[in-house]
């Protein structure tokens, strides 16, 4: 897998595949802990590995692992690579369209075939999970215990990000989609096809939950949802507190519980953070000056702007910009309603 990766991505940075939201990642060296934004989408790591920070959480997405992002949330992120073993990664924008008729086949079909068709897994630790509660008391009373458990776990808030373990079957049309893009003609007929079982088993596996949430946009989650497409939408403007709890159809105190519940920070700390990464590509894009991007995302104060800027990024917009363009290569993404960091 990180062979043929390895050959598609030679350079350091993001190169854009022939798939449309599809990306190689490549990093031949370490990376200190560095503010991110992802999209929604998923990251599959074929080697090095990934250090994650939201709020109190910590993870890791290293080989063999997917993160899934269901809502794009600020986090800080450590890149641990070399020249010898360099971090390759596919990221996947999501695609919204097919996502959604994907989410929606596997919602209406009967959840024990959904199972027996992914793997036996699944029944296998509700049993396991059974025998453990039946030492406690009756069978009868063990199948009713886990089953509140697992009541209790779907009813619970989805997480923006997760990160879980790369299945065999999902590992093996990975491999298939790299190998596919070796040759032009197996990338325009086959690829899309592959890509489409990708998404199949993102959305079917472990992680599957958080991804079908987002696009079911179900009860708190989907509400806040609303404000933070209203963010990435209107980031430029003077949006309030209120205007955004009215577009969730939430009371104040309850949307600012449920927005940090979901995005582990405030929605005025959200927006300033989607403002400054927005700032940092357009300079970084576009090559217009600190002061042209702070009047582009909605800052009234340059030195405001600059001071907010290093105290994010740790440098200058300058000096930021400048290592991004000695550093990595950044094409232009695909069209997005999201602001992210690459």
């Amino acid at each position: 897998m990180s062979r043929l990766l390895s050959a598609l991505a030679p350079d350091e940075g993001y190169t854009l595949s022939p798939l449309p939201g599809v990306r190689w990642l490549r990093s031949n060296r370490p990376l200190g802990v560095t503010p991110v934004l992802y999209e929604p989408g998923f990251v599959i790591v074929c080697q090095g590995r990934k250090r994650g920070w939201l709020g109190d959480q910590a993870f890791v997405y290293d080989e063999q692992q997917v993160l899934a992002v269901a809502v794009p949330v600020p986090f800080t992120m450590q890149t641990e690579a070399s020249p010898e073993r360099p971090l390759l990664a596919i990221y996947v924008q999501l695609d919204f369209v097919m996502a959604a008729e994907l989410a929606t086949q596997i919602a209406s079909h009967p959840r024990h075939d959904v199972a027996r068709d992914i793997g036996r897994d699944i029944g296998r630790d509700i049993e396991r999970d059974i025998e453990r509660a039946s030492r406690r008391g009756t069978r009868r009373e063990a199948r009713a215990e886990v089953r509140n458990e697992i009541r209790n776990r779907d009813a619970a808030s989805p997480r923006s990000l997760v990160s879980t373990p790369l299945d065999d079957a999902l590992a093996d049309a990975v491999v298939r989609l790299l190998q596919s893009m070796h040759d032009p003609l197996q990338a325009q007929v086959l690829g899309p096809l592959i890509l489409r079982e990708i998404y199949f088993r993102v959305l079917a596996g472990e992680q599957g939950d958080t991804l079908r949430s987002a696009l079911s946009a179900p009860g708190r989650f989907g509400q806040v949802g609303k404000a933070i497409q209203r963010i990435h939408r209107d980031y430029a403007t003077a949006l309030t507190v209120p205007a955004l709890a009215e577009a969730s159809a939430l009371g104040l105190a309850a949307f600012h519980h449920h927005f940090r519940e979901v995005t582990q920070t405030s929605p005025m700390q959200y927006l300033k953070s989607i403002r400054l990464h927005q700032a940092r590509l357009l300079m970084l894009r576009q090559g217009i000056t600190a002061a042209s991007a702070a009047h582009a995302v909605g800052y009234e104060s340059p030195s405001q702007f600059s001071r907010e800027f290093k105290r994010l990024f740790g440098l200058s917009p300058m000096a930021e910009v400048e290592r991004l363009k000695s550093s990595f290569s950044y094409p232009e993404r695909p069209p997005s309603g999201y602001v992210s960091s690459h």
